[in-house]
């Protein structure tokens, strides 16, 4: 599937989330919440793929730590995740929040999403650039884009939207594009 229609497609189920859930983003739902309005939307825009939320591949160990446990990096950044958890009463994991691919085949694992909210502090948002960027880069997991979407909850009609920014990865790229969900490109 190529970029522009990925854009298309995740345009509309923002739009969905935003339009048909803006109770859950007015009154600073969960997360995990919000993460589920928006896979279900997801669902109805990527015919074809499976979309899992939390998706974990092996009973005890996480999506990312399965494939890449023995990657020093993925060892830096899952210490530096429960090191930004611990004394926040969160619980640090490195497992996307949403995945569409098709379950089995990694050569089509399309997309990565992680979301957060702007009540979550920053560092937790560079955490999960990181881990998009290890999605996209680590062969083994063969994500083609991965989303970071940041939410603006706790306010019944905020000054410029419900969506903060927005970061769209894609393979082979060096810099994500942080303008397609305003444009029609």
């Amino acid at each position: 599937m190529d970029e522009r229609e990925v854009k298309a497609k995740l345009r509309r189920a923002i739009q969905r989330l935003v339009i048909k859930d803006k109770i859950l983003l007015h009154s600073n739902a969960s997360e995990r919440s919000i993460c589920h309005r928006l896979a279900v939307y997801l669902e109805s825009q990527f015919r074809g793929y499976c979309v899992d939320f939390e998706y974990d591949l092996n009973d005890n160990q996480t999506f990312a730590e399965n494939r890449l446990k023995e990657d020093y990096a993925w060892k830096v950044l899952l210490k530096d995740a429960r090191e930004s958890a611990s004394g926040g009463g969160h619980c640090a994991t490195i497992f996307p929040e949403i995945v569409i691919h098709k379950r089995g085949v990694p050569e089509e694992s399309l997309l990565v999403v992680e979301l957060k909210k702007t009540s979550h502090p920053r560092k937790t948002h560079e955490i999960d650039r990181s881990k998009i960027r290890g999605y996209l880069e680590h062969g083994r997991l063969g994500f083609q884009y991965g989303l970071l979407l940041v939410l603006r909850t706790g306010q019944q009609h905020p000054q410029g939207g419900y969506v903060e920014s927005y970061e769209l990865y894609t393979r082979g790229k060096e810099e994500p594009d942080c303008t397609w969900l305003t444009s029609r490109s």
